[in-house]
């Protein structure tokens, strides 16, 4: 009986601990993605060219649960523009007037999560259906 007890217990917190989140949202007036856990996988798929930017925390870097759009930060994270060939890109830009879907693919075990964004004609992310104001 407490042999099972025992296991109930450690299974419990086992379960509880690997519940993490990939949630996060966009403060629109700092320009940035504001995340529930820390940041270390994000994709950036344009919703009309279907071509996407794949950002990726560069290991034993500054782990951070904000990532700001317009700041190239090339020291702590690395960028590609595929999943498998890993072709790195020296920019990224967002376009003008475009809708993109950015995902948090950070923690392996939990879902990603996506939000949709859109920029204005000087490329500025003007509205999320998930923000912070």
């Amino acid at each position: 009986m407490k042999i099972s007890k025992f296991l109930i217990i450690i299974s419990s917190c086992i379960f509880l601990t690997a519940c993490k989140t990939n949630k996060f949202c966009f403060d629109i007036n700092e320009q940035k993605i504001v995340s529930d856990a820390y940041l270390s996988k994000i994709i950036v798929r344009d919703l009309t060219t279907e071509d996407i930017i794949v950002i990726k925390k560069k290991p034993g870097n500054y782990r951070s649960k904000e990532f700001y759009f317009h700041s190239f930060d090339t020291i702590n994270y690395s960028y590609s523009k595929d999943y498998l060939r890993n072709i790195k890109i020296k920019n990224m830009v967002l376009r003008p007037n475009s809708s993109y879907e950015i995902i948090n693919a950070s923690i392996g075990d939990a879902s990603d999560y996506t939000i949709k964004i859109s920029t204005d004609s000087s490329s500025v992310i003007i509205k999320s259906d998930c923000f912070i104001e």
